[in-house]
């Protein structure tokens, strides 16, 4: 009995540690599965929230900011081109209403606020600097337009005054009969120095201030021989003359300056600024589309991995396989959301390349344009002069016929009295005799002829501009090369004019194409030429054209400039590609030329040395392979 009393104790002491396991067990296998849900819970919480920050990281950027900031940006570059306009034709008729340069004024100060909240918005320091210099730039060249007005006026005013005193005085002494045998030939220099005055107000130079210098000394001695009521109103004029020319210099000089601006340019390295900004924020959302690609399907197959666990119940399965339903259906949804996206995003980007390709087009316009007014105000000047002289002499012409028809009715009639008919004789002869002493006929003779001849360039011009725009540029032709080549020439006469231009132009077959395009090539390849030359004779341009093997006709563009480097040529034709300064060129001009000759199933060749120059070769085929395939 005393050793059951003593074993019997532990069974129960047993028995409640095995509870007591039991329970822990328990407990720490619920604690494990709180923990791993907890833990599967906050995996599974991490994931949402990376695949919605990639998500939210590789949506579209704001393009709505970046077309306002391209609209902007067009603003500024209209209010500079107006500014240029305005500057152009602000000394075009010394006649003409008052014509101030605008300023741009409120409009003006608004776009450069709506862009500066814009360039703010982006955040970039390089924008910022740049926005700097740009407002800057404009403020400058908006001060010195409007002390270009004042200035403008004053000479304009100087002028009116000092060519209405050449009027009194020729006037004064034409009126005085007594006067004109001591005058001599006070009436011409007089003529001279109005036409002098005139042509440079138009058209400055050097050489016709000289001239106008040389004619108001003239006047100044011949003004000391004359009677005493022209001597000093004579004086009084060829004084105020170098007055005038210091004015007529300081405005030039001013224009000169304010041409040199870097407005315009530095719009478009803002341009370029901004557009390397938001490509720069549309790769970084192409970078997290394509994180968000991978995260996707690497969640995919995670989802996949745990729904092959989770299947061993059938509900389970079921509510499995709705879920995974639903996510395919929502990943459908967003990948066709993608797919529009993408859409938009390729065709905003051709958008910008048609662009960019037409703002190079206005470019090349704006210099071609320029250069087409400065050759036609030569000789539109001409014109007007002439026609200025022959409205003056014919008062004197109308009074001679008129004495002469007098004249013939009283001998028609017969009964006129022998004096009042010798009187009517004598007017006549002497009115006759004024007019051929003052070389009335000769001067005609040649205002009429330098107004025709100036007619005629304008006419030239004319022809040659219509010849070379062709403005149906999609269709196609039989063209002339060699009359592409003259046309092209005239248009750029403004940039060849101080250069030394060689034609060896031979005989070609007309061939099918689309002269505008072709035309546009020829530009693009002679303004290189230009700018790369030297700007005096030395400068040598040389265009040739012939026939070439296989149905091919060759034209050669070459010049004698500074030539471009081996490490350089091989990307010239490539888009945006060029080595220029920022803001003078966009590098569009060879790589759209390229284009051309190449749809028009030809080939572009250069070969270059250093120090040496460059030449162009462009081989058209004399058959267009397909016509249908040009582009407009």
């Amino acid at each position: 009995m005393h050793f059951a009393d003593n074993t019997a104790p532990p069974q129960p002491c047993g028995i409640g540690v095995f509870s007591c396991s039991t329970t822990i067990a328990t407990l720490n296998s619920a604690t494990k599965r709180l923990l791993g849900g907890l833990i599967r819970i906050l995996a599974a919480l991490l994931a949402v929230g990376i695949l919605a920050l990639l998500y939210v990281k590789s949506e579209s950027g704001d393009l709505r900011r970046q077309a306002q900031v391209g609209t902007y940006l067009r603003q500024l570059r209209e209010i500079d081109a107006g500014w240029s306009r305005d500057l152009a034709s602000a000394r075009s008729d010394p006649f003409a209403a008052e014509a101030r340069p605008r300023p741009g004024g409120q409009r003006l100060q608004a776009v450069l606020d709506a862009l500066q909240m814009e360039t703010a918005a982006l955040q970039d320091p390089t924008l910022d600097m740049g926005f700097a210099s740009l407002r800057q730039s404009f403020a400058q060249k908006q001060g010195m337009l409007e002390q270009f007005a004042q200035q403008a006026e004053t000479l304009r005013t100087s002028l009116r005054a000092f060519l209405s005193q050449l009027g009194d005085i020729r006037h004064a002494a034409g009126d005085a009969p007594a006067l004109r045998p001591r005058v001599g030939d006070l009436d011409g220099r007089l003529v001279s120095l109005n036409g002098e005055i005139l042509r440079l107000y138009v058209q400055p130079a050097p050489a016709l201030r000289d001239s106008v210098r040389s004619t108001a000394s003239a006047l100044q001695q011949q003004a000391e021989g004359l009677p005493e009521t022209l001597r000093a109103p004579v004086a009084a004029l060829a004084g105020s003359v170098e007055p005038l020319l210091e004015r007529e210099a300081a405005l030039g000089q001013l224009a000169q300056e304010i041409d040199r601006l870097p407005a315009g340019p530095r719009v478009v390295s803002m341009t370029d600024a901004y557009d390397r900004a938001f490509q720069a924020i549309a790769d970084e959302k192409e970078q997290y589309r394509v994180y968000l690609a991978f995260y996707s399907a690497a969640l995919l197959v995670f989802l996949g991995y745990v729904l092959s666990q989770l299947g061993r119940s059938y509900v389970k399965l079921n509510q499995a396989n709705e879920a995974l339903r639903a996510s395919n259906e929502n990943l459908e949804q967003r990948v066709t959301e993608r797919t529009r996206e993408l859409s938009e995003a390729l065709k905003h980007l051709k958008e910008s390349e048609l662009l960019l390709v037409q703002t190079e087009k206005m470019s090349s316009l704006g210099q071609m344009v320029a250069g087409i007014a400065h050759e036609i105000n030569t000789p539109l000047a001409y014109v007007k002069s002439s026609l200025s002289t022959l409205q003056q002499r014919l008062p004197a012409m109308q009074g001679v016929v008129l004495e002469c028809l007098r004249l013939i009715q009283m001998l028609e009639r017969g009964d006129a009295p022998d004096d009042a008919l010798t009187a009517q004789f004598n007017r006549v002869t002497a009115l006759v005799a004024e007019f051929h002493a003052a070389e009335g006929a000769a001067e005609l003779q040649t205002v009429n002829t330098d107004a025709l001849h100036g007619i005629e360039q304008i006419s030239e011009i004319i022809l040659n501009l219509k010849n070379f725009s062709r403005l149906d540029r999609s269709k196609v032709s039989r063209f002339d090369l060699n009359e592409g080549l003259e046309s092209t020439l005239v248009i750029a006469r403004n940039l060849v004019k101080h250069k030394t231009v060689k034609r060896d132009l031979g005989q070609i077959p007309l061939i099918e194409c689309s002269p505008s395009q072709v035309n546009q090539v020829f530009l693009n390849l002679i303004t290189n030429a230009a700018q790369a030359t030297r700007d005096d004779q030395s400068g040598v341009i040389a265009v040739r054209s012939s026939v070439a093997p296989n149905g091919y006709v060759r034209v050669d563009i070459s010049d004698n400039g500074h030539g471009i480097p081996d490490s350089v040529l091989p990307k010239i034709f490539d888009p945006f590609f060029t080595t220029k300064d920022v803001g003078q060129g966009t590098g569009l001009g060879l790589s759209i030329a390229y284009k051309i000759v190449q749809e028009h199933a030809g080939r572009i060749e250069v070969r270059s040395k250093v120090g040496q120059g460059t030449t162009f070769s462009v081989l058209l085929p004399v058959k267009a392979a397909q016509p249908q395939a040009l582009a407009a």
